[in-house]
């Protein structure tokens, strides 16, 4: 949890991510996220980023891939924010700019990276 969530996203975090009494459990790295993929017609409905696994997130952003127009965006622990995007190519943006010319891995290595913060 990184703090800043509201109470329902503190309690809902709680309640259905994290299984507390599961002692055996992985870790579950705090992660808000919205995406929208118009050639899969995937998206998020709320307005803003919503709690999600990372799991979603390293699915949603490969489906990317040919989608001009879409885009995965998500949040860490901390508040950073970075944007994925396919325009021909994977661009990157975030704190530190714009990257263009990543591949695949190296973006799914990074947003990992990112929720390890």
């Amino acid at each position: 949890m990184s703090g800043r969530e509201s109470l329902e996203e503190a309690q809902a975090q709680y309640r259905t991510m994290l299984s507390p009494a599961e002692i055996g459990r992985e870790a579950v790295p705090f992660l808000k996220m919205s995406f929208d993929n118009p050639r899969t017609g995937g998206g998020s409905t709320n307005p803003g980023r919503a709690l999600a696994y990372p799991r979603m997130l390293r699915q949603e952003i490969p489906q990317l891939e040919g989608a001009s127009g879409g885009f995965v965006e998500w949040e860490n622990r901390t508040g950073e924010v970075w944007r994925v995007a396919w325009d021909g190519e994977w661009v990157l943006s975030g704190a530190e700019g714009e990257r263009r010319g990543m591949s695949l891995d190296e973006i799914l290595q990074f947003s990992d990276e990112t929720l390890r913060a």
